[in-house]
């Protein structure tokens, strides 16, 4: 099924490697919660931990499916 430019199926972003805008590695994509308003990406870290991100476009930057590589913008106070 098309979609429509800038969306994508969940199953497509997932275990994608997330990266900061500044080039940190976040870690992996684990889930994408949908909250009625925006979805929220799940990123599991090296150790385990989640960090929780809002799929705004002030915070997803690029999404590269082919290279499953996710570029975000770190808002203040969201990590």
């Amino acid at each position: 099924i098309p979609l429509e430019e800038g969306t994508y199926f969940i199953v497509d972003l997932l275990e994608s490697e997330v990266y900061s805008d500044e080039g940190e590695k976040l870690g992996i994509l684990e889930d994408i919660y949908n909250t009625g308003s925006n979805d929220i990406y799940v990123v599991k870290n090296e150790i385990g931990k989640s960090i929780l991100l809002p799929g705004i476009p002030d915070v997803i930057k690029n999404v590269d499916i082919e290279n499953k590589k996710i570029i975000v913008h770190l808002l203040k106070g969201l990590v």
